[in-house]
């Protein structure tokens, strides 16, 4: 919300809405279903909390951001990366999550920083092969 009142872009396949408790969602309008994707729930309970300061974006989406500023780091060396090792550093966020939806287990926050951290080092190396 900016100003107390919800703002939203609309296109034809695409809209874009501010949520005040999810943050930005991204609709794609496919007929008559409307399909929401969010950026981050941004659920305390799965945020850090350093000095009493809750971050506004949860401890996986730190992960992808620290994995992107990383990876952005290892470009200035020409790093490449082996599509096996790709592979293996996407495998875990993927495990986590999963296991996570079907109620398997419930994760920690470190733990979804470092998958985070290593999936956004395995997508990035798929994009730029």
């Amino acid at each position: 919300m900016i100003g107390g009142q919800s703002t939203s872009v609309k296109g034809k396949l695409l809209e874009f809405k501010w949520d005040a408790r999810a943050g930005p969602v991204l609709f794609i309008n496919v007929g008559s279903t409307k399909l929401g994707l969010t950026f981050c729930h941004r659920d305390p309970e799965r945020s850090f909390t350093i000095l009493g300061y809750t971050s506004p974006i949860c401890s996986r989406c730190t992960g992808l951001l620290i994995g992107f500023l990383g990876f952005i780091f290892l470009t200035l060396f020409s790093v490449q990366i082996p599509l096996l090792a790709v592979l293996l550093l996407m495998a875990p966020l993927v495990i986590d999550g999963l296991s996570q939806l079907v109620s398997f287990r419930k994760s920690t926050n470190w733990l979804r920083l470092l998958t985070g951290f290593m999936f956004t080092f395995g997508f990035l190396s798929l994009l730029v092969k």
